[in-house]
Parts: C-alpha cells; sequence; structure tokens
C-alpha cells in the first residue's frame, strides 16, 4: 500500500486579500442568506477582481493591519482627513465614529460646540429623557448648558448640586429636549407643529427665553382657524405651569424665611446658654470664695 501524505490545497475555500489568503468563512457570515454588496464592502487597490463583502469588519481589520493597508471603517462618508460622519446627522457624528483630530476641520467657536451637540466625545452627563418606550439616553456637557441655563447651572453647580452621571427626565420630550440641546449649542432652531409647544415647554422648563421668543413667533406665524383651540388648550396648560412654578417658589421663599427665623432663634438660644454658662462660673467663684472663707 503506497502512503500519500500529500493533501491537496482547496484554494476554492479561501479568498487572497491584498496578497494574504484568508478564510471565506472570515469574510462572510454563515447565519446570513445572502451576500450584500454596499457601502460596507472595501475595494483594494482599485482593482476590478478585489472587491469583496465584509460582514465582519473587526476580521477583516486586523487582516489588513497585517499586510499595512489601511482603509476607513465608518458607517457614514468617508472623507480625505479620514474623518466620517453620518449624512443623516449632518456634521453629528455617532459615538462610533472615527473623530481623531476633528478640531482641525472647525474654523469657529460656534462649529466646534455645534459639533459637540448629541456627542459622546468629551461628555460628562447624560439625561434618560421620556418614558417606557420612547426613552432616550442623550449626552450632553455640563458646561455648556450651565452657560446657556440658570436651571442647569444650579443643577450642576448650586448648593443642592447633583453628582450623578445620569439624569432622568420623564416629563419631557426627547425630540423637544434634543431641540433645547442644539440651541444651547449652536443657536439653531429646529422646531416644527409637532414639537413647537412640547419645546415652548421645555425651553420654559430650563428658563431659556430666547428659545420660547423662537417658539411663541412660531406659533404667531403658524395660527389658523385649524389649530387655534389646540393651541389655546396648551397654552392654558403652559399658564398653569407657570403658576405650580410661581407658587412652588413662594413656598420655597417661605421656607427659606421659616429656616432664618429658626437660625435666629438658635443664635438666641446659643447666647442664652452662653450667659447661663457665665452665670454658673460666677456662681461656682462665689462658692470656692465662701469655703476659704
Amino acid at each position: 500500500m503506497e502512503d500519500n501524505d500529500t493533501r491537496e490545497f482547496d484554494d476554492s475555500a479561501y479568498e487572497s486579500v491584498d496578497g494574504i489568503n484568508l478564510p471565506q468563512n472570515m469574510l462572510r457570515n454563515p447565519n446570513q442568506n445572502a451576500i450584500h454588496r454596499d457601502q460596507s464592502s472595501i475595494n483594494l487597490n482599485d482593482g476590478p477582481n478585489d472587491e469583496f463583502d465584509i460582514t465582519d469588519k473587526a476580521l477583516v481589520f486586523n487582516a489588513l493591519s497585517l499586510s499595512g493597508t489601511e482603509s476607513n471603517m465608518g458607517t457614514g462618508t468617508n472623507t480625505q482627513d479620514g474623518q466620517c460622519r453620518n449624512s443623516s446627522q449632518g456634521s453629528v457624528p455617532s459615538p462610533s465614529e472615527p473623530v481623531y483630530n476633528w478640531q482641525a476641520t472647525k474654523t469657529t467657536v460656534k462649529e466646534r460646540f455645534a459639533f459637540m451637540f448629541n456627542n459622546e466625545i468629551l461628555c460628562d452627563v447624560h439625561f434618560i429623557v421620556g418614558r417606557e418606550t420612547e426613552l432616550q439616553r442623550i449626552p450632553a456637557h455640563r458646561f455648556v448648558l450651565s452657560v446657556g441655563s440658570v436651571v442647569f447651572d444650579a443643577m450642576f453647580n448650586g448648593t443642592l448640586a447633583t453628582r450623578s452621571d445620569e439624569i432622568e427626565l420623564p416629563d419631557v420630550e426627547p425630540a423637544a429636549f434634543l431641540a433645547l440641546l442644539r440651541f444651547l449649542y449652536s443657536d439653531e432652531v429646529h422646531i416644527g407643529p409637532e414639537t413647537v409647544m412640547t419645546t415652548l415647554y421645555t425651553a420654559k422648563k430650563y428658563a431659556v427665553p430666547a428659545l420660547e421668543k423662537h417658539c411663541v413667533d412660531f406659533l404667531k406665524s403658524n395660527l389658523g382657524s385649524d389649530n387655534a383651540f389646540m393651541l389655546l388648550t396648551l397654552y392654558c396648560s403652559l399658564l398653569a405651569l407657570d403658576q405650580t412654578l410661581v407658587s412652588l417658589d413662594q413656598t420655597i421663599v417661605s421656607l427659606d424665611q421659616t429656616l432664618f427665623s429658626l437660625d435666629q432663634t438658635l443664635v438666641s438660644l446659643d447666647q442664652t446658654l452662653v450667659s447661663l454658662d457665665q452665670t454658673l462660673v460666677s456662681l461656682d467663684q462665689t462658692l470656692v470664695s465662701l469655703d476659704q472663707t
């Protein structure tokens, strides 16, 4: 019997990527029934036969790094400086996109701050906005919010400032809160018929009068017979909210006055105790003098 240890190399199970033979199961997801050729495909060396499909970008990136080939793996639109931007969000990238040296592409302070809007870069607080199925986790920056709103300033820097990294806002709509943040970061106003009232409520709650004015101007310019009653109802709700806030402020002022009065009472009590101590000391001295005589 003739021993034959030589096995034929089945090159059909491999695919060449920039001169490196990679198993096809690294390049294709076996759980998918179809291979899609879309924007996630990578073209190496612009060769006619070099295009291949990717479903596991991490594996392919590791393979390409062995050969010194670099590629932008972002989910948005590739740019010449290596940045990747999501076309659906304009100049605001998603947290997973590469943002190396993004500062070099911004020429003004407004552009830099606008880029930070709804961005995980350097964020130091997250807001959990909305209720139940509409919950949205929104990143933000304490400094930007504090310089734009006295309410946020008190929230982050006041005597009762929160130190939590996550703040829940169940009474605020995510779209309205994003409109508020966008205005604080970039002075841009993004409101519409569906969001103007909730944005007005949010602007009132966080004391941003400039955005309030934009909302009121929008309502004035779009007031008609078909929405007048609805707007009146919503305005009454906001007016009731204002009255509630005024009442709450008065309660807080009254509480402060009560605490101040209590402080004065405690000071008076301390003075009484000091006087009593002095009286006892004098009495002790008198008793000592009597004992000596």
